[in-house]
């Protein structure tokens, strides 16, 4: 520990103590907690109790998994992202990290021509689903309108 000046740890209560440990026993070592999981429990916590926002959640969930998940829906939206001179993936969610959920939005922001041209593409009509909610989601106005709103407030906190 003799070259070692900073120790950064997620926020854990276990953490917490191992802080107080690390600096009784080495006073030349600082610790602090990571941004990142910082930045994640803050937007867990401000979005609890906000049913608007865990449904609009819910709602880029289903077009991030259509466009992941399944083999022809990828492939047609990398082809388009890559006609489009964009070349970017969508952003998979992970449940335990709610940061990643804005990052999420956020791309899909970046994104919303290539889905808009994927699912208008004859390509994609062709394919006839029996219920396409995600094409729903993804031609919604009102979607896209509060997904800016939400990435706005958010972002500034996920630069960190």
């Amino acid at each position: 520990p003799r070259f070692v000046d900073l120790i950064i740890t997620d926020g854990a209560g276990d953490m917490r103590k191992f802080h107080r440990l690390v600096t009784a026993t080495f006073p030349w070592i600082d610790t602090q907690w990571c941004v990142s999981h910082l930045s994640n429990c803050i937007l867990k916590k401000s979005a609890e109790g906000h049913s608007k926002l865990q449904e609009h959640i819910d709602k880029a969930k289903k077009i991030v998994d259509r466009f992941t998940h399944h083999h022809s829906e990828h492939a047609m939206f990398r082809t388009m992202s890559k006609a489009m001179s964009r070349d970017l993936a969508l952003i998979r969610y992970c449940e335990p990290r709610f940061g990643l959920y804005f990052l999420m939005l956020h791309r899909l922001q970046v994104l919303k021509r290539t889905l808009k041209a994927v699912i208008h593409s004859s390509a994609y009509r062709a394919m006839q689903y029996e219920d396409d909610e995600e094409a729903v989601i993804i031609d919604d106005s009102a979607f896209w309108d509060y997904n800016e709103l939400v990435v706005k407030a958010t972002w500034p906190l996920l630069q960190l």
